[in-house]
């Protein structure tokens, strides 16, 4: 009988530890849940303070942050018409090439 027993206690040591994990991991998944939560209303909130900032209110605790917003901001409208600026420059490239064209110099 002492191997039933010994079966049965380690088929239930194994059940606890697995049942205990199992109920870790539910709880960081809340916790990380919540967190992400969190993360979505500091956004919303930024982005409420930001629009305020953009429609002349002043915040000098995060002043500096907003301006750093608006030359990202800058940096990617550059980005993005550079980007728009090569695709156009490729199609061209490509235009000449299927009209029997060459490529031009460089």
């Amino acid at each position: 009988m002492g191997f039933f027993d010994d079966l049965t206690s380690g088929i239930s040591s194994a059940t606890s530890k697995g049942k205990e994990k199992l109920d870790e991991a539910n709880y960081n998944s809340k916790i990380e849940s919540r967190k992400r939560e969190i993360n979505k209303v500091e956004q919303e909130i930024g982005k409420i303070l930001y629009e305020a900032y953009k429609d002349g209110a002043e915040f000098d605790l995060v002043s500096e942050h907003f301006v750093k917003i608006d030359d990202l901001m800058k940096e990617i409208e550059t980005i993005e018409a550079e980007k728009k600026k090569n695709a156009e420059m490729a199609e061209e490239e490509r235009r000449r090439i299927r009209e029997g064209g060459s490529r031009p110099q460089t």
